[in-house]
């Protein structure tokens, strides 16, 4: 049996262990029962669920390591708000969160596959001294992804966070036919119409 103040009393008979600890005000607690004889403790039970609960929750609140945070944008993002949202990821690579960083596509920009993948790229070697790729880049219909684990804190290194610029070059459009200038060098003039 283990006293209230972490005192080994020996092996006492349970009657006694039993009066001891109603003397004390506290509860008799095994502790070990498998142990032979089974180890016993006077303590106040209550006081210790309620302190075993809080630490199980403080274990909880800073272990993020499962949990995943996604940052979505599209292709055509500005670059001040890529940068906000990289200033959000770096928290939650900070704070332990998997980051998932996803691009949408819409419409035509389907066809733009390119400005996807260059913008995640750029963005996966922003956060290289903080985090490592855990699953590559991958592309699912209209979503293209990468998923990024944080690196352990001795091994980060804030220092080598780089300035992602934004390509603001417009994909490659097909161009518009010329207009036919007169010798003056004003617009041809339109021909008559027959209707009036």
């Amino acid at each position: 049996m283990v006293e209230e103040g972490g005192k080994q009393a020996g092996i006492v008979p349970t009657e006694e262990a039993i009066s001891r600890a109603r003397e004390a005000g506290f509860d008799l607690v095994e502790v070990a029962p498998a142990a032979e004889p089974p180890v016993c403790r006077i303590m106040d039970y209550g006081k210790f669920k309620y302190q075993q609960q809080k630490k199980d929750h403080k274990g909880q609140k800073k272990s993020h390591a499962g949990q995943l945070k996604e940052l979505r944008m599209r292709p055509k993002i500005d670059t001040h708000d890529l940068e906000i949202k990289l200033k959000h990821g770096m928290k939650f690579v900070e704070d332990g969160y998997r980051l998932q960083l996803t691009v949408v596509f819409r419409g035509r920009e389907m066809r733009h596959t390119e400005l996807g993948v260059n913008l995640l790229k750029k963005i996966v070697d922003y956060y290289e001294g903080i985090a490592k790729i855990e699953q590559s880049l991958r592309q699912d219909g209209r979503r293209m992804s990468v998923t990024l684990t944080p690196k352990p804190k001795s091994e980060r290194d804030s220092k080598r966070m780089k300035k992602v610029e934004v390509d603001d070059a417009p994909p490659p459009a097909i161009e518009a036919p010329k207009a036919t200038a007169s010798p003056e060098g004003a617009a041809a003039p339109l021909p008559p119409s027959e209707s009036a």
